[in-house]
């Protein structure tokens, strides 16, 4: 049998269409942007000042956020027996003793507060790290461990684990022990790393 000689063999092969293999690839992208977006419109502020600054108007707002955090921060964040081991997570001079439920602790300062855009009420402590070798160096982390993101301030999109609060945050760590926490926490996918 005789092969023709006029077959168009491109006519034969199958073509590659963009919008069967392109589609399900945006699609993904799309989940995946959508997923990373999700969170709390969020306005991060250094001290009340900065928050009545920018908002003269809301100053009341500013004050009950701005004292909801430190609350938060006392109750809620890392504690140390030992102000070098808080101090080895934070950097030097970043650490206060505080005595809390009959004892004495040490306990980084709040870096920043995270004022809720909708609902001034829902606010957060924010610690961060001077020392470069941590692993919550000019990060923003919350009382559990989270890192929600750079260490920046004004509008931001964090989880919103940022406001959870929660006993079991109360627990005592020694050297490098609440760095470790967060570092494995980002590692895991437990924080959520957005916000610039």
């Amino acid at each position: 049998m005789k092969r023709s000689k006029n077959v168009d063999l491109s006519r034969m092969r199958k073509a590659w269409h963009y919008r069967t293999k392109l589609a399900p690839s945006l699609a993904i992208i799309a989940a995946g942007g959508s997923l990373s977006g999700c969170g709390e419109d969020v306005e991060v502020f250094s001290t009340l000042g900065d928050c009545e600054n920018r908002y003269p108007l809301r100053s009341e707002e500013c004050r009950y956020s701005y004292q909801q955090a430190l609350h938060d921060a006392d109750r809620y964040g890392p504690r140390y027996t030992k102000e070098s081991d808080c101090e080895f997570d934070f950097g030097q001079d970043a650490c206060r003793e505080r005595e809390l439920d009959s004892h004495v602790w040490f306990m980084p300062y709040m870096a920043g507060f995270a004022m809720h855009d909708d609902d001034y009420r829902r606010s957060a402590p924010l610690f961060s790290s001077k020392k470069r070798s941590s692993p919550l160096y000019k990060k923003w982390v919350n009382s559990q461990g989270s890192i929600l993101g750079r260490q920046q301030f004004g509008p931001q999109n964090f989880s919103s684990s940022a406001f959870n609060k929660s006993s079991s945050s109360q627990r005592v760590f020694g050297r490098g022990g609440f760095g470790k926490l967060a570092a494995s926490k980002a590692r895991s996918g437990g924080s959520f790393s957005r916000g610039g």
